[in-house]
This record gives structure tokens, sequence and C-alpha cells, in this order.
């Protein structure tokens, strides 16, 4: 864990089916686990409660310390969990990120690191609407915080730097996610988009669950054709490609 340094909990939560493999998994993750009666030092920007009391929120929420409620709607809360049979440490540690503000990384390859874009990014290689500060921070208030995916950083590990963007996104002429992708015009033509794009599906098919991806390219781009055929023979996950799609229904 780069983020969560510590889990503290309501203690009646130790009757809750499955809660000692929650517990269990964020020991793995060297995760320091305290009950609320242990009175244990806080620190908002390394600890999140698991509240199933009303008191324990309050704690949290004037302490500015990041939250999540078990059958209990509160305000503040990062989410509800009905059950802890598929909870993990990772979970935790992105319901931590979210509530102080950090980009989920999504995925990591030898070359690049795909993460969520924040506001105090350099966009100056954008010229569209990702170009401007106030709609990177709508869209990680709306798209990423409900939804859990969408259009990400694509960033060369070896200088820090964004080169694209690339993600998925509610097709609106498919039924199911979409892939897209756009590579800056000084790194096109070295493997960036093809690597992004495979780290990107298999993303989709582990942590999304996703059956299939739809790829939408231009038959005269014969770059994007290629790259979303190679994607297609390479994925596990039902790569289903459109070239120059048109919709009967207009």
């Amino acid at each position: 864990m780069n983020c969560l340094k510590r889990v503290i909990y309501d203690d009646e939560l130790t009757t809750a089916e499955c809660f000692d493999e929650l517990l269990e998994d964020l020991r793995s993750a060297k995760v320091k686990i305290n009950r609320v009666s242990d009175g244990a030092v806080v620190s908002s920007s390394d600890t999140l409660f698991i509240c199933m009391d009303k008191d324990t929120c309050d704690t949290a929420r004037h302490s500015g310390t990041a939250f999540i409620t078990y059958r209990l709607d509160e305000k503040d809360s990062q989410c509800i969990v009905e059950g802890f049979d598929e909870l993990t440490a990772d979970f935790c540690e992105k319901m931590l990120m979210r509530q102080t503000g950090r980009p989920w990384i999504i995925a990591q390859t030898d070359r690049l690191l795909i993460r969520e874009f924040c506001a105090d990014d350099e966009l100056g290689m954008f010229s569209d609407r990702w170009g401007d500060r106030e709609y990177i921070r709508r869209y990680a208030d709306c798209q990423y915080r409900l939804f859990g995916y969408g259009i990400w950083a694509v960033i060369r590990k070896d200088e820090d730097v964004i080169i694209g963007k690339a993600g998925l996104f509610n097709s609106e002429i498919h039924d199911g996610l979409e892939l897209g992708y756009e590579i800056t015009e000084g790194c096109r033509r070295q493997g960036f988009a093809y690597e992004a794009c495979s780290a990107i599906c298999g993303y989709a098919e582990r942590m999304l669950g996703a059956e299939r991806v739809f790829v939408t390219v231009s038959s005269s781009n014969t770059a994007s054709v290629g790259l979303a055929r190679k994607l297609k023979k390479a994925e596990n996950i039902d790569i289903v490609i459109s070239l120059d799609y048109t919709d009967d229904r207009k």
C-alpha cells in the first residue's frame, strides 16, 4: 500500500460475515489495524475508518479522515458496504485516495503509467476540453467518482510526462464500453498506443468484469485500424471493431 497505512474499525464489525478475511488481506498488505476502542492516533492522510456506528462516522468526519460505512447511509461516506466478501485492501486504499483527492493508478506497463487525471496536471498538450483544468476537475468529481472508469492520463515513466490520454467510456452507439485513445504527435509510432490500450483492456476484463470492448475507427485511419486488429488478436477480452459506423436509426 502506497497511501493506506492504517484502518480503524468499529468493534462490532468483528461479527460481520467475511470481515476477518478483509482484515487478513489488510495485514498482508502491511496496513496497521485498530479497533475504535483502541484509541489509535489518526492521520487524515493515510487512515481509513470502517464504520457501522454514527458516532464513529462523526469522529472520522470531524478529523477530516476518509471513511466507509457498513449498511449505514451517512453523509460524506465514500461508499456504503453491504458485505465484506469481495472487499480488499486495494479497495480500501482507493476509497482513501478518492477522499483525499489522489488519482487512482489504473495500470502500469514497462514504459507507461496510466492513472486518473487531476486538476494540477500539465495539460498544455491538449487543445480540446482536456486542456481545461475546470473540465478535468468536474470530470474527476463526476465520472471517476460515480463509475470508477473513464479517460485516463497516459504517462511516460522515464520522463514523468503525460504523452496522451486513453480509457473507457459508455458508448453512445454500442451497448457497452468503448475504448478511446490519443497519443501526442511526438510520441506516435513507438508502440505507446498499443501498450496503453492493451493494459486498459486487461483492466476492463479483470476489474470491471467486461466481456467485450468496442472500438470505433475510421477505415481511412490505417494506424488505428491496425491497432484495433492487433488488440483483437492478442487480448482475452472480446474486441468488437466498427469501421466507419453509421447509425441507421437517424
